[in-house]
């Protein structure tokens, strides 16, 4: 292959499950029964999913990034019910060398991988 200069990754999806908050629960029950939209129990799908994506850009290059850049948000999940995490993310990782990567990942109802 020679030396590697660029990679891309992708973690896309179309929208996950949801379990309704019940009253009788406690608001930390609700939460864990819907542990992936909490950052504090999932680290955000990014950290959940896409980072074996970008484990593997590390490995190939050999290094972690020495820099990274992107950006992120809520476009389809904004109700509470879907707790804090964001719905995409597209990120550029600068590696030694002058060596890239760009990053996409996105969970939102509708689409597709």
């Amino acid at each position: 292959l020679g030396r590697l200069l660029a990679a891309r990754c992708y973690w896309n999806m179309g929208g996950l499950w949801n379990v309704a908050a019940e009253p009788d629960r406690s608001e930390i029950e609700n939460q864990i029964r819907n542990w992936l939209y909490y950052t504090w129990l999932s680290g955000d799908h990014i950290v959940e999913q896409h980072v074996h994506n970008l484990d593997a850009i590390n490995w190939a290059f050999q290094s972690p990034p020495t820099e990274v850049f992107g950006v992120g948000g809520r476009q389809s999940r904004t109700s509470d019910e879907y707790g804090h995490i964001f719905d995409h993310f597209g990120l550029e990782y600068r590696y030694p060398d002058d060596r890239f990567a760009m990053s996409m990942c996105r969970q939102q109802a509708g689409t597709t991988g």
